[in-house]
């Protein structure tokens, strides 16, 4: 092997090194936005649950409710529900204001709305990240095989 082979063959080297680093940050990345999208997922079914509890209070405004009132995973008491016209809803920071059934269902609406296009974006992510993976994997098999004729 003359000089200048040499070094190509580092060069090919390198260039190998930096696009596998490449595809490892690539795939790291990937997994966080499903991460977001998991997580994102499970918030969105209790916020469609709350929605639909919400809906169903609305049903029952000013009335007296007897049934079980959960106190913490799996627990639950007996308890009577006055259903106003209120209700106190969690804004974030632990933060709780007062609203109205119907602004109530908005905020919870606008969350899902949220949640979705959080989920929709990342799922949009994972898609363009895959197809750079794609092009990743094919340049780094085809550095593997120049590298490969110029080690024979």
């Amino acid at each position: 092997m003359n000089m200048s082979t040499k070094d190509r063959t580092e060069e090919l080297r390198r260039n190998l090194q930096a696009k596998l680093e490449r595809l490892l940050e690539l795939q790291n990345v990937a997994s966080v936005y499903q991460q977001v999208i998991e997580a994102n997922t499970i918030l969105l079914s209790e916020v469609i649950r709350t929605r639909q509890a919400i809906k169903d209070l609305m049903k029952f405004q000013n009335q007296q409710l007897s049934g079980l009132v959960s106190l913490g995973p799996g627990v639950f008491i007996e308890g009577e529900i006055s259903v106003k016209d209120r209700l106190l809803v969690d804004v974030g920071a632990g933060i709780a204001v007062p609203m109205s059934l119907e602004a109530a269902m908005e905020h919870i609406s606008a969350k899902e709305r949220m949640l979705r296009n959080s989920i929709e974006r990342s799922r949009q992510a994972i898609a363009q990240i895959q197809n750079m993976i794609n092009k990743l994997q094919q340049d780094i098999n085809k550095l593997r095989e120049q590298l490969e004729r110029k080690t024979q």
